[in-house]
């Protein structure tokens, strides 16, 4: 199956057999019975991967755009069909399920007359759009009535014209003078159903010719479609040879960096999506004028974009992506506090209409066409088929807008919030090279609604302590993986069955036999709002396992993987639970998940850090900084928390200047929304509207002796400043053994620490350390959805850096996921 642009699933036949699978939870094609295609955009299906389920007996299409069947499908089986809200103008091709008991098909572009030719195909239909099938008696009389009239017509004046041998060419014009003498003489029932009239009569009289003609016809072959006979003039069509595969690019729709609004970064000169579509609007007239029927295309599938070429073939659509959920934290809860929301209600804009497009190309498999019209060379086609690949490869070129550099806001700005002190920060450092709308919910290059909420670099397989220039992405119900090098996104997961959220993704490499060989892969595993896990296997872009907790589903909010066992996940919702993932084995990556440990946390978790020394995970939550000891082999599976941290904070010291009793059992715990492990034993960590980043030695603070609440105060080795915001939920990212430490605030800026060069620790007080550099939001994409667009309207929902600090990534609440490099 295929798909439509952005994010969805290319037209490889073996990788939509996967995801067909992967989709009905089944092993092989044979075995699905079941199959659910509701609302993925689909508009047609593939032959190929179709034909092979011979068991399927229920199929639900319900939500698409679909406008009609390939001939070839093959569901002799099929026994209920929901086809309710697409694009058919037709029933004909229906008939091609004779086992069919129950259809659906409102809200098409369908009437009355189709209703009675869908119960007249289908002998076996009992439910018609939900209600029993109460009119095929009065079709069987009125069948009985129409062939006694075409039988006097017959005699009357066609029965003497086959009394000898008759040639091929002979019978068709017979046939389309009877049927047009039957529909002009003979009459029945209301104007309303005169179409099914004339559709039985084309029917009976194609068998009256078939039976009256059967032992005169030549030796030349004949060809008769009954069911395609009111589209299709026979006498124009040819068995051509099947088409040789052909690569095909596709449209995707990604904002990046403009480097001519006229032409390509190849030089070419570009078309755009618009003038695409008047292209294919105007080849598909065309073909409806000529009376014929577009070449079978395949159906769509998320990930991959790829479309089958024909010379009569339309475009494929774009696919959409349901509206995004809040993240899965307390009801109401948003990125501002409750004093910030009451100052200030942020105006959703409308960015700049001028949305780009990228390509990324797939290899297409042979097709089954209906065939060419007679007497055009093959000179003619090759013209043909040459033309419409140089359109096609014209029109899906990158258009990308090129953001400015990032500038100093000037002095006499007037800020929303408190305004940032830039004094002795370097505004340079890393420059915007790519800007990119991937997680758009129908493709649209308007959308600034969409939260992105977090990012991870790719680890190197070989190395997993270095990262590509890979980066994984996540907002809406889309997974993306972009090149940071090229701004390309080269892999793209879509959840459809269920409306879904991604908050977290993680990423683990594990050396997985196909069968051949062994050979290590990275899995990037991903959660949300239905508080399950999917395993991806990027390289062949299939969810292969989706890992279901309780029975109630939780919003998970992080994930991380264990830096020794790399099949153990930890997993973060309103407790912390320890997956063992298995290694996927087989063509088919089967893989058996186990529950090893769950921990009991006093607040959702926000971030979780795991050292390198595997026996210790901690948690940053909404209500303080927890910690737990990792013992599998204890049989006590739910634990407590073994240490709280308590972190230095604003709070805190208010709360000491005032001489609260700490011991309160009432006191509310700070929040912490960012956590990150910068080396092997050194955290950073953040405390939400506190202004600063603390960085501070695990192993050390472990090694104190905790009151007899568990608590244990935490003395950091160094004090990052950071903005003054009032804003929750902004995390921070740094790559283990990497150089940066990064954060983004809710003013689109985003701060840059070189951990590197750290001043020495002071025992008496936590030395402190401005911001090596602050990277402000690039001009061209502050505008959004409303007139008086602005930067301060803008919040970093997450910040991820490489390994080697040559890319910083940011993702934001308005759909826009930028790359920066260093300089």
């Amino acid at each position: 199956m295929q798909t439509s642009p952005g994010g969805r699933i290319g037209s490889s036949t073996m990788l939509v057999e996967k995801l067909v699978l992967g989709c009905a939870g089944a092993i092989s094609l044979q075995d699905i019975k079941r199959l659910d295609l509701s609302r993925r955009k689909i508009s047609t299906l593939d032959p190929f991967v179709f034909s092979k389920m011979h068991e399927l007996e229920e199929l639900d299409l319900s939500g698409n755009r679909v406008s009609g069947f390939p001939i070839n499908l093959g569901l002799r089986k099929l026994r209920t069909l929901n086809c309710n809200k697409n694009a058919f103008k037709s029933v004909l091709t229906f008939e091609q399920f004779p086992s069919l008991e129950e259809l659906y098909i409102e809200d098409n572009e369908l009437g009355a007359p189709d209703q009675y030719i869908a119960v007249y195909m289908l002998p076996k239909l009992t439910k018609l759009n939900g209600k029993d099938v109460d009119i095929r008696d009065t079709i069987k009389t009125m069948e009985d009535i129409l062939q006694a009239r075409l039988d006097t017509i017959w005699k009357e004046s066609f029965a003497q014209r086959v009394k000898g041998p008759i040639k091929k060419d002979e019978v068709r014009s017979l046939e389309n003078e009877f049927i047009e003498d039957l529909k002009a003489k003979v009459t029945y029932g209301p104007p309303s159903l005169v179409e099914f009239t004339h559709h039985m009569l084309t029917v009976l009289a194609e068998k009256q010719i078939t039976q009256e003609t059967a032992g005169l016809r030549t030796n030349e072959l004949l060809t008769v479609t009954p069911m395609f006979r009111k589209v299709v003039n026979m006498a124009e069509v040819e068995e051509p040879e099947p088409p040789a595969p052909k690569p095909k690019a596709t449209v995707k729709m990604i904002v990046g960096p403009k480097k001519n609004p006229t032409a390509s970064p190849s030089g070419k000169p570009q078309v755009k999506v618009a003038q695409v579509k008047k292209v294919t609007e105007k080849r598909e007239g065309s073909e409806e004028a000529n009376g014929e029927v577009p070449a079978a295309k395949k159906a769509k599938t998320d990930g991959e974009d790829g479309e089958e070429e024909q010379p009569e073939e339309s475009e494929e659509k774009k696919e959409s992506s349901p509206p995004s959920k809040g993240r899965g934290r307390p009801k109401g809860s948003t990125n501002k506090t409750k004093a910030e929301v009451e100052k200030k209600t942020p105006v959703v804009k409308k960015p700049a209409t001028t949305a780009a497009a990228a390509t990324t190309a797939d290899t297409q498999t042979p097709k089954v066409g209906r065939g060419r019209r007679k007497g055009s060379t093959k000179a003619a086609i090759a013209a043909r088929k040459e033309k419409l690949e140089q359109e096609e490869h014209e029109a899906t070129e990158a258009v990308k807008l090129k953001p400015k550099k990032a500038v100093v806001p000037k002095a006499e700005k007037k800020e929303v919030t408190p305004k940032i002190s830039l004094k002795g920060v370097k505004p340079e450092g890393y420059e915007p090279i790519h800007m990119l709308r991937c997680h758009s919910i129908e493709n649209d290059p308007t959308d600034a609604k969409t939260n992105v909420w977090k990012c991870q670099f790719e680890p190197d397989p070989e190395n997993p302590s270095l990262s590509k220039s890979n980066v994984a992405t996540c907002g809406g119900n889309t997974i993306c993986v972009i090149d940071c090098t090229s701004g390309k996104v080269i892999k793209k997961y879509q959840h459809d069955r269920e409306k879904e959220e991604f908050y977290c993704v993680a990423w683990t490499t594990l050396e997985i036999n196909n069968g051949e060989q062994t050979q290590k892969v990275n899995v990037l595993a991903a959660a949300g709002t239905r508080g399950s896990i999917k395993l991806l296997h990027t390289d062949q872009l299939m969810c292969y396992a989706e890992i279901k907790g309780e029975r109630k589903a939780r919003p998970i909010n992080s994930l991380q993987f264990h830096p020794t066992e790399p099949t153990w996940l930890f997993c973060g919702s309103e407790e912390i639970v320890l997956w063992d993932i298995g290694t996927p084995e087989g063509p088919d990556l089967k893989c058996k998940c186990k529950k090893l440990l769950r921990f009991q946390a006093p607040g959702r978790l926000l971030g979780i850090v795991v050292p390198p020394s595997g026996d210790f995970v901690l948690a940053g939550c909404e209500n303080g900084c927890y910690g737990w000891n990792i013992d599998v082999k204890n049989a006590k599976k739910d634990r407590r928390h073994n240490v709280e941290f308590l972190l230095p904070s604003k709070a805190r010291l208010a709360e000491a200047i005032k001489g609260e009793d700490e011991s309160d059992e009432e006191a509310e715990g700070d929040m912490i929304d960012g956590l990150a492990l910068t080396s092997d034993n050194q955290i950073a960590s953040k405390v939400a509207c506190d202004g600063s980043i603390h960085l501070w030695d695990i192993e050390e603070a472990r090694k104190g002796k905790p009151n007899t609440r568990k608590e244990l105060k935490v003395t950091p080795d160094c004090t990052l400043e950071w903005c003054n915001s009032d804003s929750v939920y902004l995390d921070i990212g740094a790559w283990r053994g990497g150089s940066m430490l990064v954060s983004g605030d809710d003013q689109g800026k985003i701060w840059v620490y070189d951990i590197t060069k750290l001043p020495s620790k002071n025992a008496n007080k936590p030395p402190t350390q401005k911001a090596t550099y602050v990277l402000n939001w690039p001009e061209d994409q502050t505008e959004d959805n409303s007139s008086d667009s602005s930067a301060n309207d803008l919040i970093i929902n997450d910040v991820a850096v490489s390994s080697d600090s040559n890319y910083i990534v940011s993702v934001t609440n308005k759909n826009v996921v930028c790359i920066w490099q260093i300089l």
